[in-house]
């Protein structure tokens, strides 16, 4: 039973993401039919189930909501702007009654919710809301509904009884949605003394005529779907019920009496075969059924699985990289070549079981963004700000965790445009600019990397500014010469504000910095370009996946490296003469192109170790290049990355450390973070 319990949870935030989407569509247009409702939708599911599970206080509350949408897609009453913010209020209340549903707080205040929504929705005078709802609909023809009629085979499993489900229950929610006709099944009822009380034996076919679309009808079963049979087809698309031949027939047929899916299907096939001669009359075809749908609409494609169980997947995959890395590091060292066979056949095998546990693990980043279109709302209005918050690349997918630990990097980021970056509509006008302000989200794959944009059309960065707040701060030294880059960079040090009032919203120095710390623990790098006046970007770029990567393993001094290979794109081989030559300058010239490179061998203090011959490996991101001088290349490794431990966190070289097949352990070098440590941008 606590098992169903969290999956309720589960299943009900999600609902509440769909509702909150749904809201906000419903805003910029009111007499959208399909967002209604769907508001309807999830309420009555919420009421529903919400009580099967004991949230007695939610299901109230989510009774009162469905009311007041029930007579909106009844046209009598109007969805105006003040009933589409107690709706947002209400479903922070629902989060509550989720979260706690037994506090007196959250009770009081769901009993003022009520009191508030009978007063000022239901229990308006009919004539005045006839009058608004005539207002806003009249001579529109929105609320016009298509009917279909389904045929519905539900046959519980024996054990739904135990589980806290009613069948009954079920059933009721079903018909709520339409006009239908049930045919119960008994001929699984033991006899007396075989009958055990708990045990589910009755089964149900139903024909339902409903506007209502096939997945609407599935999530009424979404408790139950995994160990019972339920059947959903579409049988026409006219309301059948009240069809005069398919009435008669089906007495003729005894269909009512003793219903069977034979008998059904038979008659389907013949109140077809009937309009078959109308079908060639062009003034006669709008009536014509569409045909028979034989399939079983509710094949899935698709199953849900818990977080914990695709983490523990995850990390079994894990400990078969390394034990993969050491079939591999012992098939080379006994030369047996049947052993190096079968460890080419478990790498290929693998690496395919690796790619179809990460790829299960990806969701749709618009998972995300989605939370904060309200959030934006929210805080315009409360700005007094005009803004419209818009999203690309929406379906583009990252990690569920990753996803996860996205939300208070871009929160802030988000707050802080709205807060800093968007003016006010006067001040937007006098400078030339449309008087609502524009924050976007971009989101788009760069290789082995996702990049995530936030970009605002606001006032900008000014970098005098930031320098100025810099020095009052103690950040840097008045004297100090810095390139514009590294001026705007000081925005993500901790304490950092260029406000000068404390509010909700910003001046205590603190967003910035959890952008930058979060970001890092993701691997991942964060950028900034801004121009006064015009807009600021904020760019985020993080690697598919955290705990897997392919690299090569390379040799720098007498310790091995791993170094990712995704951006590798060149490898050079090096002679100690070409390196002498370069001096102070840091520059190697390789197919007449001059490539800056960084002196790992000598960074890393090994400044009395000789070598014969040396590598370039040059790395690119974007239009940036830089290159990387080792002693030594072993080969390409497929590593787990585990976290560093307080003796080299503090390195930003590196990104974590692996275990080679041999139980030695190797550092993971950062490319990204020596570029930016060591070198200037090359173009």
């Amino acid at each position: 039973m606590e098992e169903l319990r969290e999956r309720f949870l589960e299943e009900a935030h999600e609902m509440m993401g769909k509702l909150e989407s749904a809201l906000l569509e419903l805003e910029a247009n009111p007499k959208d039919k399909e967002r209604i409702d769907e508001v309807f939708r999830v309420m009555h599911t919420l009421k529903g189930t919400g009580g099967m599970f004991g949230f007695d206080a939610l299901s109230e509350h989510t009774h009162d909501l469905e009311s007041l949408y029930d007579k909106v897609r009844s046209m009598k009453l109007p969805l105006t702007k003040e009933l589409i913010d107690i709706t947002f209020r209400s479903l922070d209340l629902i989060g509550k009654l989720l979260a706690t549903p037994n506090d007196e707080k959250v009770l009081v205040q769901k009993n003022l919710f009520a009191r508030e929504i009978k007063e000022r929705f239901l229990n308006q005078s009919l004539p005045e809301v006839a009058r608004s709802v005539e207002e806003i609909y009249i001579n529109d023809d929105v609320f016009e509904s298509e009917k279909y009629t389904y045929h519905i085979h539900f046959q519980p499993g024996e054990g739904v009884l135990k589980d806290g489900t009613h069948p009954l229950y079920l059933i009721d929610e079903l018909l709520d949605f339409g006009v239908g006709k049930a045919f119960a099944h008994f001929e699984k009822i033991p006899e007396f003394d075989q009958l055990i009380p708990d045990l589910a034996y009755l089964y149900w076919d139903f024909l339902l005529v409903t506007s209502e679309p096939e997945e609407s009808l599935m999530d009424v079963f979404i408790f139950v779907e995994d160990n019972s049979v339920i059947e959903i087809r579409k049988l026409a698309d006219e309301n059948l019920i009240n069809n005069q031949y398919f009435e008669s027939e089906a007495e003729k047929t005894s269909l009512y009496e003793s219903f069977s899916r034979e008998k059904l299907d038979n008659l389907i096939v013949a109140f077809k075969e009937s309009y078959k001669s109308v079908e060639e009359k062009p003034s006669e075809q709008e009536s014509v059924p569409t045909g028979v749908n034989r399939q079983v609409v509710n094949e899935m494609n698709s199953i849900r699985v818990g977080s914990v169980k695709l983490d523990n997947m995850m990390d079994l995959v894990s400990e078969l990289v390394t034990a993969q890395a050491r079939l591999d590091h012992l098939s080379k060292r006994l030369k047996n070549s049947d052993l190096q066979l079968l460890a080419e056949d478990f790498e290929k095998l693998f690496r395919q079981l690796r790619t179809n546990t990460l790829e299960m693990r990806l969701i749709p980043i618009y998972t995300l963004l989605t939370r904060f279109k309200r959030m934006v709302r929210d805080v315009g209005y409360e700005l007094n700000k005009q803004v419209n918050f818009r999203t690309t690349g929406t379906e583009t997918e990252l990690d569920k965790f990753v996803i996860e630990m996205l939300y208070d990097p871009l929160m802030h980021i988000i707050r802080n445009s709205l807060d800093h970056g968007i003016e006010l509509p006067e001040e937007r006008s006098n400078a030339g600019k449309r008087p609502e302000g524009i924050i976007e989200i971009l989101t788009y794959y760069s290789g082995s990397y996702v990049v995530i944009e936030v970009r605002d059309d606001g006032r900008g960065i000014d970098p005098d500014e930031i320098r100025k707040k810099a020095i009052e701060k103690n950040l840097i030294l008045p004297s100090d010469q810095l390139e514009e880059e590294e001026i705007m960079n000081l925005i993500f040090n901790p304490g950092f504000s260029t406000s000068d009032k404390v509010s909700q919203l910003s001046g205590r120095g603190v967003g910035m910095d959890v952008v930058r710390k979060n970001i890092t623990e993701l691997r991942g790098y964060v950028e900034l370009d801004s121009e006064k006046g015009k807009g600021t970007t904020v760019r985020i770029r993080l690697p598919l996946t955290l705990s897997i990567i392919d690299g090569l393993l390379v040799l720098i001094g007498d310790s091995r490296y791993l170094i990712p290979l995704e951006n590798i794109k060149r490898i050079y081989p090096l002679d100690q003469s070409e390196l002498d030559k370069t001096g102070f300058s840091q520059v190697v010239v390789k197919e007449g192109r001059q490539i800056q490179f960084v002196h790992l061998i000598q960074e890393f203090g090994i400044h009395d170790f000789s070598f014969e011959k040396a590598f370039l490996l040059v790395f690119s991101f974007e239009n940036k290049e830089i290159g990387f001088v080792i002693n030594g290349i072993e080969g390409k490794h497929q590593a787990v990355i585990k976290p560093l431990n307080q003796f080299v966190k503090g390195k930003e070289l590196f990104s974590g450390a692996t275990v080679l097949g041999d139980g030695k352990v190797a550092l993971v070098i950062d490319p990204y973070r020596i570029m930016q440590q060591y070198t200037n941008t090359t173009q």
